[in-house]
């Protein structure tokens, strides 16, 4: 079996077999790449494995100073390699994912190794949970270097013989749909912070738009609302919502979207794939998954809060964001959500301030150009009191991960030390 990946910025391609697990435990190498450029990171990806060695994904936005205190062994950059210490291990065929840091409690990263026979396994059941059919014409325009990227942005397009279009990550909208009718897409791949920036400036592109056949969103939280307005703009396709965990595999759920109304409510995470259990346990969402890493133990806590309605679970935000102010519990995603959808303001953070009297303060951060007083109107009258920010503070702009997710913790940091 074999695929074609596509840079779009530069029309260069790179066609690939696949690569076969090898379950033999033998001493191999570990070989960390730190790569911007997209087909760059894939070759290397792939030569690394097919060397019979194990590549170590690490984000290419972090600076090399920061790859070097997480990589085991050499550094290949995509351009030169950065020489170190071989490092072996003993092992089956495979790779080493990081998490991005912006959950864990000390704000860094954490490695974990999965056999090579699982990411497959989990892009393989990832292509069934979406009914996706060989040979399909896929647009990825996230990275590559993170869990989801390197699992079903190469994996699942190896092993369903599909041609992957890339973008750069300074891409536009225009693109999405230039590249969607030039392209003939089936698939597209969004997070929630793309989604919004479709549905802000969709009404700017002056072609008509095309409809891939499906839409699959994931990375952090998606609402109803939102997905409605995707719906519309994209209304003959089918629309996906997913749920992942990097320590997971990282893909543990989707749901097909469907009978959707403009209502401001939170979307499932749908229905398991093949094999993982999920529970919900004193508010925690708990997962078992044969795709997990060699490092998890049975009943992964994921820190993310969780609740049902009727068989449906729903993701309320994590539990390490919650706000504990004089012995009331304050959800940041609910209070973000409020003033989302009621003003100008297109992010935000709700932090928790520590304070010996008070547990922790609600703190309110928003971009510097965003009107102060009209955020406050917004919040005294539709946030009940128990639950309004203590202050507000701005940035120039709030500190993302690659698939937008805001880093709380460095924001929280940064407040601190100004405060």
């Amino acid at each position: 079996m074999s695929c074609k990946f596509f840079n779009l910025d530069t029309n260069s391609s790179l066609i690939l077999n696949t690569i076969k697990p090898d379950e033999n435990e033998l001493s191999r190498e570990v070989i960390a790449i730190h790569c911007k450029d997209k087909l760059n990171f894939i070759f290397n990806y792939i030569r690394i494995l097919s060397e019979g060695n194990i590549p170590q994904i690490i984000n290419s936005s972090i600076p090399i100073d920061s790859a070097k205190k997480i990589s085991l062994g050499r550094i290949f950059t995509g351009e030169s390699e950065i020489a170190r210490e071989p490092y072996y291990i003993k092992a089956p065929l495979g790779h080493y994912l990081s998490t991005s840091g912006t959950t864990s409690n000390t704000g860094k990263g954490r490695t974990f190794f999965f056999p090579l026979e699982r990411p497959i396994k989990n892009a393989m059941e990832h292509n069934y949970s979406l009914n996706l059919s060989s040979r399909s014409k896929v647009l990825f325009p996230l990275p590559l270097s993170h869990s989801f990227g390197t699992v079903v942005g190469i994996h699942a397009t190896m092993h369903g013989e599909f041609e992957c279009y890339l973008t750069k990550d300074s891409f536009n909208i225009t693109d999405i749909f230039k590249t969607i009718e030039d392209k003939d897409i089936d698939v597209l791949y969004l997070t929630p912070a793309i989604v919004r920036q479709i549905i802000k400036h969709h009404k700017f592109y002056k072609k008509k738009v095309i409809s891939p056949k499906k839409i699959s969103i994931g990375s952090s939280m998606l609402y109803e609302n939102e997905a409605y307005a995707l719906y519309r703009i994209f209304p003959n396709s089918e629309l996906f919502y997913t749920y992942g965990v990097t320590e997971m595999g990282p893909r543990v759920s989707t749901n097909f979207l469907s009978g959707l109304t403009n209502t401001k409510s939170p979307l499932s995470i749908g229905d398991a794939l093949d094999g993982v259990e999920l529970i919900v346990e004193r508010d925690e969402l708990i997962i078992n998954s044969p795709y997990s890493s060699t490092d998890i133990e049975e009943n992964f806590h994921t820190r993310d809060k969780a609740y049902f309605i009727d068989e449906d679970i729903f993701i309320q935000g994590r539990l390490d964001d919650t706000i504990i102010y004089q012995g009331i519990n304050i959800y940041p995603d609910e209070i973000e959500t409020v003033l989302i959808e009621n003003s100008d303001i297109k992010e935000c953070a709700l932090i928790g301030l520590n304070n010996d009297t008070h547990g922790s303060v609600p703190v309110l951060v928003i971009p510097e150009h965003a009107d102060v007083k009209k955020v406050w109107e917004v919040l005294q009258e539709k946030v009940p009191l128990s639950h309004l920010p203590k202050m507000i503070k701005t940035l120039p702009q709030l500190p993302k991960t690659e698939l937008g997710k805001i880093r709380r913790k460095e924001i929280a940091n940064h407040i601190e030390a100004t405060l």
